[in-house]
C-alpha cells in the first residue's frame, strides 16, 4: 500500500517536471523570438531607405556634342569615338528601330542622345565607362544609362550587317596608305590592329627603360601581328 507521503512526493515531483518544462518553453520561445528579431531589423535596415540621402547633382554635358558636331569635330570625335558622318548614319540605321518606343506615358530619350550615352561608354574604359560617371555627364539616372545602353546594344545588333562590315577596296588602300606614312612600308598591308596582349619584361630595359613602363605598373612589350591582306 502507498502511504501519503508517497503520493505527496509523486505530486512533488510531477510539478517540478511540470515547472522546468514551462521554463523551458519561455526560454525557447523567447530565444526564437530574439532571433526572429533580429532578423527583421537586419532585413530593414538592408532593404529599406530608413532616412533620405541629398540628392546627386548631375549636370549635362550632352549639349557640347552638338555644338562640337559643327565647329569642333575633333573634340565630338573624343568623346563619341565616331565622326559627325558616321555618328548620324549610325542614327539613320538605328531610329526606327521598335526598341526605342513603347506606349508609356513617359518616352524614352530620344535615339541621337541615347547613341551618345553608349558610344560615350564604349569609348572608356574603368570607371569613366561606368554607369555612376556616365550619368554624371550625361545628366541622367544610373538606371537610365543602363537602359539606354541596352536598347542601344539591341537595335546595333539587330542591324548587325548594315552597321559592321568590312571597308571597300577603296577603303583598304586608304588604309594601308595611312599605315605606311605613320609606320613603315613593311607594315602598309597590314591593318585592323588589335592590342591588349602585353608581355612582361624580367625587369627595366636598358635602352629607353621609362618607355616600356605601362599603365599597369609593369615593363613590358605590347603583342601586333600583322596580316597581310592584298
Amino acid at each position: 500500500m502507498h502511504s501519503e507521503s508517497d503520493h505527496t512526493s509523486a505530486s512533488s515531483i510531477s510539478s517540478s517536471d511540470s515547472d522546468v518544462s514551462i521554463t523551458n518553453f519561455k526560454v525557447e520561445y523567447y530565444q526564437n523570438w530574439r532571433h526572429r528579431y533580429h532578423e527583421l531589423v537586419t532585413h530593414i535596415s538592408t532593404v529599406r531607405v530608413l532616412q533620405r540621402a541629398p540628392p546627386v547633382p548631375k549636370s549635362s554635358q550632352l549639349h557640347l556634342l552638338d555644338h562640337w558636331r559643327v565647329h569642333s569635330p575633333e573634340r565630338f570625335c573624343r568623346k563619341v569615338r565616331v565622326e559627325p558622318e558616321t555618328f548620324d548614319n549610325l542614327v539613320a540605321i538605328i531610329i526606327d528601330n521598335p526598341v526605342f518606343y513603347n506606349d508609356s506615358n513617359c518616352p524614352q530619350l530620344p535615339v541621337h542622345l541615347q547613341l551618345y550615352i553608349f558610344l560615350f561608354r564604349a569609348g572608356h574604359y574603368g570607371n569613366a565607362a561606368s554607369p555612376e560617371d556616365t550619368a554624371q555627364w550625361a545628366g541622367i539616372s544610373v538606371s537610365g544609362v543602363e537602359k539606354c545602353t541596352d536598347c542601344v546594344v539591341i537595335a546595333l545588333l539587330s542591324h548587325h550587317d548594315e552597321a559592321i562590315h568590312f571597308p571597300e577596296a577603296s577603303e583598304k588602300e586608304d588604309a594601308k596608305d595611312y599605315v605606311e606614312e605613320q609606320t613603315c612600308s613593311e607594315w602598309r598591308n597590314g591593318f585592323l590592329l588589335v592590342d591588349g596582349t602585353k608581355f612582361a619584361f624580367f625587369q627595366r630595359p636598358g635602352l629607353h627603360g621609362d618607355a616600356w613602363f605601362d599603365k599597369d605598373g609593369e615593363y613590358s612589350i605590347d603583342c601586333q601581328v600583322s596580316c597581310d591582306i592584298n
